[in-house]
């Protein structure tokens, strides 16, 4: 217990501490002079009770009132040394508790511990009160800033409300809300509920639970809450006090996650990759139903709590632990692709991906994995792989272009094919490639085909990139993507180049062909009625002499005659139905013996050059058709070089393997003599070239040529079993190659020998059948005049009359080869029963197929070939004459050189 003493020294403190009562407590004795003193440490330091001395009345009275001002439940004791009521009295009612002196120490044990013990109960109360005060504010601040809403409702009506329900309730401020109805918040649903939860709560005292309801604000609008109730007495009066709390955010967050919840258990559940999380123990937390099939379980629950080692081989097991350890220690995500034996044997392939299990600090927990079979992924790939092996593979061009026709892909037969690298053409347009030889309405109708949907087939020319044409077959139609729509255009394309050469040379043939059986068909009337014409106009002419009335004249009809015939041989020869002659023969000799003619025929200024093989091997052809050969070639080298040049013929032997002979066309492979006849003229142009051997082309002006020379040229190359190449360019000159088989059995060659004029006459009776009066008329004239005795029938039925009149067989029969009723060859036949040695010849105007069916060119038969001139006819029949052997051999009568 501390007390304190104002006031002068002296034996009065002592006194009055030696007459204290003893509580038991120790007192410590505290000496100020001045009450100045005390009240500057008031605050910080009060005695349990104060004894102050009287220093003058109105001094000490001042000086109590200070200190009961300033605290004022401190039990204020008045010491007196000598006793003045009136004094007492005044200090008494500015405060002091009692007083004392010396003679009033008796009573001080007494009453002093009645004084500390009210002032302590004063200070007790006040400080209850105090606190009770702070405890009422502090609870009111407390109710200010909760974020739930507090109300206080008495009689169905809010009475007191903090800011946040005035917030909740949608009132500007708490007092807005003052003398409300509570009722208004409610919604029908739940109106009867709430007033009922009231009600139960006045009657009972009892709390009304946390439960959650939707009320409606002073706006109108709803809102979720959880509301508390209590009973409480506000203003001496029972009052419901409510706690409400908008719980909107956090219903919102529930339904959120509850949301993310039913989408987690679906993504678990429907996704066909199998997921899976693990501890780091390699224990299953959580699998989806892929994962639980994957591990052969009914549900996904059942793997829960278990491991790899459960379910797995121990090897795949201990393989899994392995890999999930190291990304727990990493950090480090695994991605692999491995391939799998399933149960069933099946091969498949998956790919895992496992990633380190994080919890919200950042720990690593375990693992996180996803399984997914790849193996129909594996087999496209490997489908696509085929097939994009197979495109780059492929002998077709292939091009893949987007839809606006920027090229995307070309394939290596593309480039091979164009001379253009792929980078070059990507990006690009195809018509990089176009040639011009297709009209804009082409590549018109080419996209409007295809970007309608459809396919387009046909063909192109396009060019290369160093400006070389070539022919395609293309197919372009469109590439859909999943929905129909057109994404990507592919093509096709053959290279059909060499084909479009056969298909032209196939066309020529067929050409050619059609004309053989035009000439054909002609030939016999042509050649009957030329066989005529020029018998007649030789036989005026022997009559003439030079100088004479119509010489001149005959000499035209005869030269045209010879021409006609020419021209018919030509026809005959470029259909390859000519008849031929042909015999064993060194080119070289029959080159040396025109080479004179050649000068004259080319002229001066052209410079004949011969390189003959000296070791040349022998052929089998008709020497006076490949003579026509060689003039016709000469002819046109000539033409080329209108200011001169130079005219090469030249021979060798070559051996023709697969490879040439698939240049050049369908000769076979074997030996070969080769004859080039090469110039230096003007040379020609690819156009004129694929159409040179076409019957009646011509690059002459009119009136110069019959268009039939190379065309005649090829008839005759071909008819003798050889083949023909050209090669020429303008300003280079041209160059024909003439291929014609080695001969594999050699006979004696050499040209034939011509019978001298005078020994065409004689006195033998010639047996002439002949359907047409007209030659029969002209061979009877011819003989008669060179001493024969024609004996002349119109078929080989009078024939056959005639001889049976006849004691001696004719010394030689003349005879048509087609007639009616009977051939030739038959009438032959059935003299022969009769004459077996009978001397046969026979003539025909029929081109050589025709004749050939008859059989008279077998060997050892005769065979004139009309028209012919009266030497001709003179010298076959004096050459079967004079043969020893019956019929004499079979060849052909030279023509004379100047009707070609």
């Amino acid at each position: 217990m501390k007390i304190t003493f104002i006031g002068p020294e002296g034996k009065w403190i002592d006194q009055i501490l030696s007459s204290l009562p003893d509580s038991g407590r120790k007192v410590l004795a505290e000496h100020l002079q001045s009450v100045d003193q005390f009240l500057s440490r008031s605050g910080k330091i009060t005695p349990d009770a104060l004894f102050i001395a009287a220093d003058g009345a109105e001094d000490t009275t001042h000086q109590i009132a200070r200190i009961r001002d300033e605290v004022d439940h401190l039990s204020i004791f008045l010491w007196q040394e000598e006793t003045d009521g009136q004094t007492a009295r005044r200090c008494l009612k500015s405060g002091a508790t009692d007083f004392f002196g010396p003679d009033s120490l008796d009573r001080l044990p007494v009453v002093f511990p009645v004084h500390l013990e009210r002032a302590q109960k004063i200070v007790s109360g006040r400080k209850r009160e105090q606190q009770l005060l702070e405890r009422v504010e502090f609870f009111g601040k407390l109710v200010e800033i909760l974020p739930a809403g507090v109300f206080v409702s008495q009689n169905g009506k809010f009475v007191f409300m903090n800011p946040a329900g005035a917030r909740i309730l949608g009132f500007s401020s708490p007092e807005e809300a003052t003398g409300r109805e509570i009722s208004l918040t409610f919604l029908p649903g739940n109106h009867a509920a709430i007033e009922e939860k009231i009600r139960h709560l006045l009657q009972s005292k009892s709390p009304i639970p946390a439960f959650e309801t939707t009320i409606r604000r002073v706006d109108g609008g709803l809102v979720h809450v959880e509301i508390k109730g209590a009973f409480a007495l506000f203003n001496g009066q029972p009052a419901v006090l409510l706690a409400i709390r908008d719980i909107g955010d956090r219903k919102r967050a529930e339904t959120k996650l509850q949301e993310e919840q039913r989408l987690f258990r679906m993504f678990m559940a429907n996704i066909p990759d199998a997921i899976y999380f693990k501890d780091r123990d390699g224990r299953f937390l959580r699998v989806n139903a892929a994962q639980a099939r994957r591990l052969g379980l009914d549900s996904p629950e059942q793997a829960e709590g278990k491991s790899d080692f459960d379910f797995l081989p121990e090897e795949e097991a201990r393989r899994n632990l392995e890999e999930e350890r190291k990304v727990m220690e990493t950090g480090e995500m695994l991605s692999a692709e491995r391939e799998k034996i399933m149960p069933s044997g099946e091969r498949c392939w998956i790919r895992t991906i496992k990633v380190p299990l994080r919890d919200e600090r950042g720990e690593v927990i375990g693992i996180f994995g996803i399984t997914r079979d790849i193996t129909a992924e594996k087999r496209a790939q490997l489908e696509i792989r085929k097939l994009f092996q197979a495109v780059e593979q492929s002998p077709l061009s292939v091009v893949i272009t987007n839809r606006n026709g920027d090229i995307e892909y070309v394939n290596p037969t593309f480039t091979q094919i164009t001379g253009y690298a792929q980078e070059e053409v990507l990006g690009k347009n195809p018509r990089i490639l176009k040639s011009g030889k297709h009209p804009p309405e082409f590549y018109r109708n080419l996209w409007e085909t295809i970007t309608s949907g459809s396919i387009w087939h046909g063909e192109f020319v396009n060019r290369k990139k160093n400006g070389e044409l070539y022919h395609e077959q293309a197919t372009i139609g469109p590439v859909r993507d999943s929905s129909g729509e057109i994404t990507h255009f592919i093509g096709l394309k053959l290279d059909i180049t060499d084909r479009k050469k056969l298909e032209e040379q196939l066309f020529q043939m067929q050409r050619v062909e059609a004309l053989g059986r035009l000439a054909g068909g002609i030939a016999h009337d042509f050649n009957n009625l030329l066989t005529v014409i020029n018998g007649y106009v030789d036989i005026m002419l022997r009559e003439l002499r030079e100088g004479e009335r119509f010489f001149e004249e005959l000499v035209e009809v005869r030269d045209a005659g010879r021409r006609a015939a020419s021209l018919t041989r030509q026809l005959l020869a470029f259909g390859r139905k000519q008849i031929l002659k042909p015999k064993s023969l060194n080119l070289n000799l029959l080159i040396q013996d025109l080479s004179r003619m050649l000068r004259r025929l080319i002229g001066e200024d052209v410079e004949l050059v011969t390189r003959l093989a000296p070791d040349l091997l022998p052929v089998k052809v008709d020497p006076a058709q490949l003579e026509q050969v060689i003039i016709n070639l000469a002819i046109n080298a000539r033409d080329a070089m209108p200011n001169g040049g130079r005219l090469v013929i030249q021979t060798e032997n070559v051996h023709v393997d697969g490879e040439f002979a698939a240049f050049g066309g369908d000769s076979p492979t074997g030996d070969y003599v080769l004859m080039t006849v090469s110039d230096t003229g003007t040379g020609m142009d690819e156009e004129t070239r694929s159409h040179i051997f076409e019957p009646f082309f011509t690059t002459k002006e009119p009136g110069v040529g019959t268009g039939l020379g190379l065309s005649t040229v090829y008839g005759i190359v071909k008819q003798s079993g050889g083949y023909i190449w050209v090669d020429s360019e303008p300003g280079r000159g041209t160059t024909f190659k003439i291929y014609l088989p080695v001969l594999e059995s050699p006979e004696s060659g050499g040209l034939e020998q011509k019978t001298e004029p005078g020994a065409l006459r004689g006195e033998e009776v010639v047996l002439v059948v002949e359907d047409s009066e007209s030659v029969r008329s002209i061979v009877c004239r011819m003989l008669g005049r060179c001493g024969y005795r024609p004996r002349a029938v119109s078929s080989p039925e009078e024939a056959l009359k005639l001889v049976e009149s006849l004691d001696t067989p004719p010394d030689l029969l003349l005879t048509d080869v087609i007639m009616p009723g009977m051939s030739g060859r038959e009438l032959v036949q059935k003299l022969k029963q009769h004459w077996p040695r009978l001397r046969v010849i026979f003539m025909s105007g029929y081109p050589q197929e025709a004749v050939s069916k008859q059989g008279v060119l077998e060997p050892g038969l005769a065979f004139i070939q009309k028209p012919f001139t009266p030497q001709v006819l003179l010298q076959k029949i004096r050459e079967v004459l004079d043969s020893r052997e019956e019929g004499g051999p079979l060849q052909s009568v030279p023509q004379d050189r100047d009707a070609l």
